[in-house]
């Protein structure tokens, strides 16, 4: 269903360094194409994708703008770096954001309570986190601040950028892991064969109750789309 991809797309926003401006565009297509393939699944999904786009565009300036800074060719390059900094904020707190509130959505739809529960929560701290680091990139408003409270503020808002990304990832794994199986992702998927019989036969059983639990899941997931979809077409 597209999580894995987001997970290996999303994954890339771990980099801190000046570097983020040449992965921006790699992780934001990544997440454009597993967010186009979930955006059938809820209204958050396709909203999150428009986002991505977005951020694809986006990563492509910033890929410019990096090359352009490497040999000196930008201007002012300090006032265009923070607002590029500024815009990045906003892009992926948006795009977090709405994907957050689509996989609780989807958490929801299949029963999922505790992962439903920390999508939820964690879109309420992607706001404060990138509201945080918006402000602290708006040079008219860090201006009235104290320099304490600014150098107290930005490595703290670094680390809970960090760390919420890392949640997020963990959220993400678990729609994984928990909504779609490995040969969804993978058409060769193939375990190894065990040279015991009773092995492949407990295995396969387990298989078995996995697809099935998957599918209950899914058609679950399918069913309630197509009601919602009949109710507002009445």
């Amino acid at each position: 269903m597209g999580f894995g991809t987001l997970l290996g797309g999303y994954f890339l926003l771990l980099n801190f360094t000046t570097y983020y401006r040449f992965t921006d565009a790699i992780a934001a297509l990544m997440m454009l194409y597993a967010l186009y393939k979930l955006s059938s699944v809820n209204r958050m999904f396709k909203s999150a994708a428009a986002a991505a786009a977005v951020f694809s565009a986006f990563g492509f300036l910033e890929l410019i703008v990096a090359m352009l800074d490497m040999f000196n060719i930008v201007f002012a390059i300090e006032a265009l770096t923070s607002v590029l900094a500024m815009v990045r904020c906003l892009i992926v707190g948006a795009l977090t954001y709405l994907m957050l509130l689509g996989m609780k959505n989807v958490a929801d739809e299949v029963d999922l309570k505790s992962l439903k529960i920390k999508c939820n929560y964690l879109s309420y701290v992607t706001v404060v986190v990138y509201s945080l680091y918006i402000l602290l990139e708006t040079d008219s408003i860090a201006a009235f601040l104290p320099a304490q409270v600014i150098y107290f503020l930005a490595p703290t808002c670094i680390i809970a950028s960090l760390a919420l990304i890392i949640m997020n990832l963990t959220a993400i794994y678990s729609c994984y892991q928990k909504i779609c199986m490995p040969e969804d992702n993978n058409t060769n998927y193939k375990e190894k064969k065990s040279r015991f019989g009773f092995v492949n036969k407990f295995r396969a059983h387990e298989e078995n109750r996995r697809r099935e639990y998957a599918e209950y899941k899914l058609d679950k997931l399918k069913k309630k789309a197509n009601k919602r979809k009949n109710g507002k077409k009445k």
